[in-house]
């Protein structure tokens, strides 16, 4: 399988096969991701927003938090762990002799997952920056008529009869030295909708944004001199206490 360097393998979801006896030549692309997060879309920066448990001590991808929280929920439901996906301390693995049922019950599980009841995809974001590898492969009969007696003499082999059905050749190179960086942006921005706000305004009514903020300077003027003219009246028409006559 093709995987970055720090990331976990996953054979049974981005494996391919050989088949023996043949020659398989596979050109690797490798194209850089950078998603937007928060309120564009829905990834982690440096997975600490992720509420399941990461089990792989490798650097945190999508699938690695998948199939931790599918064996969370296995050995919640089912007793054990499946022996394809890392195992949390404290667990054991699936065992015939000791957990008779366990298959029945895991496709149970994988089959409420693949309806989304419940659903861990919710629960694990993809990661805002990474690499996307594709491949395409190619297959040829290997070895060919002519240089089968000396790829066997140099394997110390005597007959392909046998050495055919359990040998492979593979070759595995990148399709390109450099690769492509595709980074989403924003449509539609906050700086653009006041950008578009302000031209609006002045098509429409003739002004500008520095004279909606002169109009509001004036009306908070306007209301400071009410209030003080207001207090002033009031409690200037207020009469004033008469003071004691002093007694002879």
């Amino acid at each position: 399988m093709i995987h970055g360097q720090n990331q976990g393998p996953f054979l049974d979801h981005q494996g391919f096969s050989l088949r023996p006896g043949t020659e398989t030549t596979i050109r690797v692309r490798e194209d850089e991701v950078e998603h937007l997060g928060s309120p564009y879309g829905n990834c982690t920066e440096d997975n600490r927003d992720v509420a399941d448990q990461h089990l792989s001590d490798n650097v945190y991808s999508a699938q690695a938090c998948l199939h931790s929280c599918l064996q969370e929920l296995m050995i919640q439901t089912c007793g054990c762990g499946y022996y394809f996906y890392p195992l949390p301390d404290g667990a054991q693995y699936c065992n015939y002799n000791r957990h008779p049922a366990w298959g029945h019950c895991f496709y149970k599980l994988y089959q409420k997952q693949k309806s989304h009841r419940p659903s861990c995809f919710s629960l694990c974001p993809k990661p805002c920056k990474g690499s996307l590898y594709q491949f395409s492969t190619g297959v040829a009969k290997w070895p060919s008529s002519k240089s089968e007696d000396l790829i066997l003499s140099l394997l110390g082999k005597d007959s392909s009869r046998n050495w055919r059905n359990s040998s492979a050749k593979v070759h595995i190179f990148h399709q390109r030295l450099n690769y492509f960086s595709m980074k989403e942006k924003s449509m539609y921005s906050v700086t653009d909708l006041l950008f578009d706000m302000g031209s609006l305004w002045g098509l429409w009514f003739g002004s500008s944004v520095l004279s909606l903020v002169e109009i509001l300077e004036l009306l908070l003027d306007v209301i400071a001199l009410t209030f003080i003219l207001g207090y002033r009246r009031f409690f200037g028409s207020r009469p004033k206490p008469q003071r004691d006559l002093e007694k002879d």
